[in-house]
């Protein structure tokens, strides 16, 4: 039997649980963010939320619509584009359903860590 988590379980603390030990679960890869971890903690001095990343990337992807559409730029075309974006937690789509696809990685949780055994995919071809 193996456990299954979802990425709710990517988070340090769970990581040490004997419990949990050979657990799957899919998450970014937490390389993704290690620059983003490194300067938050230099600015903060203390480690990010794990749910920063998300507010980052939604704040980046609006400031690139800005940058590079100007204000009346953001099209649906544009917001769903099928190639997505790639943000600090990896590669990411809004679809037009409403809601938003994510690539993840599949983490193993052992051994203190969560270690990458299935790397996320970085295109979205064949989805």
């Amino acid at each position: 039997v193996r456990v299954l988590g979802t990425g709710a379980w990517d988070e340090p603390a769970l990581a040490k649980e004997a419990s949990l030990a050979g657990a799957w679960i899919a998450a970014p890869e937490p390389s993704f963010r290690i620059e983003f971890a490194d300067r938050y903690q230099q600015f903060f001095g203390k480690q990010p939320p794990r749910l920063a990343t998300l507010g980052y990337d939604s704040t980046a992807l609006a400031a690139v619509l800005v940058r590079n559409r100007g204000r009346e730029g953001a099209t649906d075309a544009w917001l769903t584009n099928p190639d997505g974006f790639f943000g600090r937690d990896g590669l990411f789509r809004l679809m037009p359903e409403g809601y938003a696809d994510r690539r993840l990685a599949i983490l193993q949780i052992g051994g203190d860590q969560a270690g990458v055994i299935s790397e996320a995919p970085r295109r979205f071809v064949g989805f």
